[in-house]
């Protein structure tokens, strides 16, 4: 879960080995507040309405509902936003085969009916990012005789397995996040990633300082690579009862 981050941080780890019994909450806390309460705005009852109100306000503090635009919209697409949610499932099942067998007939009709509107495909940058299996992380090698290769590793997202992840907020390194989101989908999809290459084989120094401001931890500081290559690695990790 918190290994799939787009880059993790150095207290990512230890969150990681909390017991499953409490990350299961968490999840539960999430769901229930952001899927349960907000059907109390309409409660007879006011306590409940109360209830809801101040649950949302502490969710909009935290940041995670900063996009929306108040609370007007909740009432009306209440209604809509039961059959959005239905269809919606059919592509965010597709992260794991066996919810995704589990889908109703009808739902899939429904959802292929909207399909082609884009509706509720998975727009979050983080859609991807489920940890259900490890983190996928692109490695960049270079090399001048095509024998001997020489990774080129970047100051923040995860490289090298023996260093912890680094503190990165409040800064926002734009081409390592990226890294991480070239890692979760097809090459035609990061088509910037051939730019990148190119730039490297040339030498060009604007973008090797994207990857390494001390030109001292970067390989080809001083002669560009003759070849470059990407592998695709998958990450977990450790436990607690393991070394390293």
């Amino acid at each position: 879960m918190f290994e799939a981050q787009g880059i993790p941080l150095p207290w990512s780890w230890f969150i990681q080995q909390l017991p499953d019994w409490y990350l299961k909450l968490g999840t539960v806390g999430l769901l229930v507040t952001e899927i349960a309460v907000p059907p109390l705005y309409f409660a007879p009852i006011r306590s409940l309405r109360l209830a809801a109100f101040y649950i949302q306000v502490c969710v909009c503090v935290r940041g995670c509902l900063w996009k929306l635009w108040g609370l007007v919209q909740w009432a009306v697409f209440a209604s809509a936003a039961v059959a959005v949610f239905a269809i919606s499932v059919v592509p965010y099942s597709s992260m794991e085969q066996v919810y995704s067998s589990k889908i109703l007939p009808e739902v899939r009709q429904a959802y292929s009916l909207v399909e082609r509107y884009r509706l509720v495909s998975a727009y979050s940058l983080d859609s991807r990012m489920t940890g259900v299996a490890g983190r996928s992380e692109v490695i960049l090698e270079g090399s001048m005789d095509k024998n001997t290769w020489t990774e080129i590793e970047f100051m923040y997202k995860p490289g090298n397995v023996g260093v912890a992840p680094p503190v990165v907020a409040p800064h926002q390194p734009r081409l390592d996040w990226q890294m991480s989101q070239a890692a979760q989908g097809l090459a035609k999809q990061s088509s910037w990633f051939t730019g990148l290459v190119h730039c490297l084989l040339q030498g060009n120094k604007d973008v090797v300082r994207l990857i390494q401001t001390d030109s001292a931890q970067y390989p080809f500081s001083q002669v560009p690579p003759v070849y470059l290559r990407a592998s695709l690695y998958r990450y977990w990790f450790t436990q607690t009862t393991q070394d390293g």
